[in-house]
């Protein structure tokens, strides 16, 4: 489901010996207000896979528009598009291209998706400390 080798800054590891639940992580790419996190996801990967999509929600708090304050992640490919050719390690690569760039025509928090839109320097400023805040303990944890 993950390659061998997966995509930089995502790794994916199953729970149980069938494969139905792992758990992922994400880095905050580069350059984006998520930069230097560790984003922690579930993955619920359905008995009929790959013909349904796998149920994938963040662990860690994170402050972006396609992201319910209850984690549950909003992406096109998987709610409404998804085909056999979609694998897991395609939707967090997903997941990680939407840290740098959010789909704010369709938002789990329209709020956020209007500050993306209208007042790009607040919401970076705020992703950031929740980015610290949440998403940074292992990073705060070493300097201290």
């Amino acid at each position: 489901m993950v390659h061998n080798a997966p995509p930089e800054g995502i790794a994916a590891t199953p729970l149980d010996p069938v494969c139905c639940h792992w758990q992922a992580s994400v880095t905050g790419p580069a350059g984006s207000p998520y930069e230097g996190g560790a984003f922690y996801l579930y993955i619920q990967v359905p008995y009929t896979y790959p013909m349904n999509p796998p149920v994938v929600r963040f662990l860690t708090r994170i402050f972006h528009p396609n992201v319910s304050r209850h984690g549950d992640v909003g992406i096109d490919s998987v709610h409404h598009n998804w085909t056999l050719a979609l694998t897991i390690s395609k939707v967090l690569i997903s997941i990680q291209s939407l840290l740098t760039d959010p789909y704010t025509a369709v938002c789990m928090e329209p709020e956020i998706g209007e500050m993306y839109a209208n007042q790009r320097a607040k919401f970076e400023a705020i992703a950031r400390r929740w980015t610290w805040r949440y998403a940074m303990h292992d990073v705060l944890h070493n300097v201290l």
